[in-house]
Formats: C-alpha cells, sequence, structure tokens
C-alpha cells in the first residue's frame, strides 16, 4: 500500500514525520504539538475527505496544496495560534461542508473564497479576535446551518445579498453593516480580491428561472443555451436565484447540474396522474389528445382553451 510522509516541526523545534496511507480518508494530526508543517504531500491524498489539525501550535500555515483535495468535507484548525489565514486554496474545494477555526488569533479573514459552496453547512470562527468580519460569502451559501463569531465582531455585507435567505444569517441581518456596491469596490482594491454578483437582466432571470422551474435536472453548460452568459456566469446567476429562494432544488458540484425540486415533484405527479381528460369541460365535445397537468389546449369545436 502506498505511503506519503508529512514532515512537520514539533513544540521543541525537532523535526518530526507522520507517514499515512496515500488513500486515507481522513487524516487527524490534532494534539502533536506541531508548530509548522509542510502539506505538500496532501496533494496524493486524492480520497481525503478530513484534514484536522486540533489543539497544536501553528501560528501559520499553507493550505495551498489542499486545492488538489476536491473531495475535502472538513477542514479542522481549531485551537491553534493561526494570526494569519489564506482561504484561498479553498475555492474549489465545492464538497466542503465544515470548516472550524475556532480559538485562534485572527484578526482578518477574507471568506471570499467561500462564495457559492453549496454544501457548505458549518463555518466556525468563534474565540478570534476579529474586529470586523465581511460575511457577503456566506449568504450564497445556502445550505449553510452554523455560523460562530464572537459577538464583538463588527459584520458587513454587500447589500445586494441583503434579500438572501439563509437561516444562520437571517437573525444577524439587523446588525449588520451594509455595504453598497462603491464600498465593496473600495474593500476590493485594498485587498486585491473582487468576487462580483454578475449583473444578469430581467429577461434573462426570469428566462432562467422558468427552466430551473420547467426541467427536473440541467447542467450549467446546457444552461448557457437560455441564459446567452458564459458557463461560469450562468451559474453564478443560478446560485443568486437560489439565495433570493426563487427556486428550490439543490446543485450537484460532481456533475455541475442544477436539480429542481418543483420540477421534479411536478414529473413525479404528472406521471402517476395521467391524462386528466380527453373531452372538453365545456361543450362536451372530444379534444385531440388528452391534456396531462398544466397544459393548455383549446377545444376543436368550440374554442374555449381546457386547461389541465
Amino acid at each position: 500500500m502506498s505511503k506519503v510522509t508529512f514532515m512537520y516541526v514539533g513544540s521543541g523545534g525537532k523535526s518530526k514525520s507522520i507517514k499515512v496511507s496515500a488513500n486515507v480518508t481522513r487524516i487527524d494530526f490534532s494534539n502533536k504539538g506541531i508548530v509548522s508543517i509542510d502539506l505538500s504531500p496532501i496533494s496524493q491524498c486524492t480520497r481525503l475527505k478530513a484534514l484536522m489539525l486540533y489543539s497544536n501550535k501553528m501560528a501559520t500555515i499553507d493550505l495551498g496544496p489542499v486545492d488538489s483535495c476536491r473531495n475535502l468535507q472538513i477542514l479542522g484548525l481549531h485551537k491553534n495560534k493561526l494570526r494569519e489565514l489564506d482561504l484561498s486554496p479553498l475555492t474549489n474545494l465545492h464538497q466542503l461542508v465544515r470548516l472550524d477555526l475556532e480559538d485562534n488569533q485572527l484578526f482578518s479573514l477574507d471568506l471570499s473564497p467561500l462564495a457559492h459552496h453549496m454544501a457548505l453547512q458549518k463555518v466556525e470562527l468563534g474565540k478570534n479576535p476579529l474586529t470586523e468580519l465581511d460575511i457577503s460569502a456566506l449568504f450564497t451559501c445556502s445550505t449553510l446551518k452554523e455560523f460562530k463569531v464572537k459577538n464583538r465582531t463588527v459584520l458587513t455585507a454587500n447589500r445586494r445579498v441583503a434579500s438572501f435567505k439563509v437561516r444562520p444569517l437571517n437573525g444577524l441581518k439587523k446588525k449588520i453593516r451594509w455595504l453598497e456596491q462603491d464600498q465593496v469596490a473600495a474593500q476590493a482594491s485594498v485587498t486585491g480580491r473582487t468576487e462580483p454578483i454578475p449583473e444578469a437582466d430581467d429577461d434573462t432571470k426570469n428566462t432562467v428561472l422558468g427552466v430551473l422551474k420547467s426541467v427536473p435536472r440541467i447542467s450549467m453548460q446546457d444552461l448557457t443555451q437560455y441564459s446567452e452568459l458564459p458557463v461560469n456566469e450562468t451559474r453564478e446567476l443560478v446560485f443568486e436565484l437560489v439565495g433570493e429562494d426563487k427556486v428550490t432544488g439543490r446543485f450537484n458540484p460532481a456533475t455541475d447540474e442544477f436539480v429542481s425540486a418543483v420540477a421534479a415533484q411536478i414529473a413525479k405527479k404528472m406521471a402517476s396522474d395521467g391524462p386528466r381528460y380527453s373531452k372538453c369541460v365545456y361543450c362536451g365535445k372530444p379534444m385531440d389528445k388528452a391534456l396531462a397537468i398544466g397544459e393548455e389546449v383549446s377545444c376543436p369545436s368550440c374554442g374555449i382553451v381546457n386547461i389541465g
């Protein structure tokens, strides 16, 4: 069985190593007195779902190699001494369910790499001396169930996400300092990051919304023929519509498809109920065909529209 070796520096300044199987799905390096660790070998652990580094003594950590762990669901860095942390390697980890950074020494944190993570359920930032935190990105994570942060932390967000409904954030809306677009742009110029929500006109939104409600599932590539936008912007638009609670369903990052709950229910009902009737309800004359639920057909005899 293939093994990979991780090198780290312990609390006494001594270099040590840990070997794990390349096929491992869970790595737990907690409570080992780690001061610094080289995560480069993690790129070989393609099946990894959980990485735990709880209760160590790390002031910094390079998460760059984690970018290759596309199946990662849990990242735990609870109870370390982290003063800064770059989350950009998590940008494409759309299977991420839990991020635990509680009990560190973070004074600032850029959450924008978490935008549109549709599997994300928990973000734990409690017991950090965060003075101000922009949580705009979390409003695009419709599956979020738990969000922890120090009560005294000033929360800010882009006003464009104010209508998004995310359960653990709804109760925080009154205390959020909402930023206008020019303020967001100013902050982006300072941080060097821009995560704009795509501007789509109302006709495009309505067209895409109609498609999402009409078909049980559709890939982002196929949806571009209706949105007339690039794939990335089409995907962002779908996330926006979900965040605004205009359509219900789930996004499958593995297949890059949106699965509509409404359309699936309608399709199931139509299949079980079958055609409703084949005669005009107004004149009683035969129709050209039996009507299915929701279908509209004009009677060939009286001309009145029958609705299935």
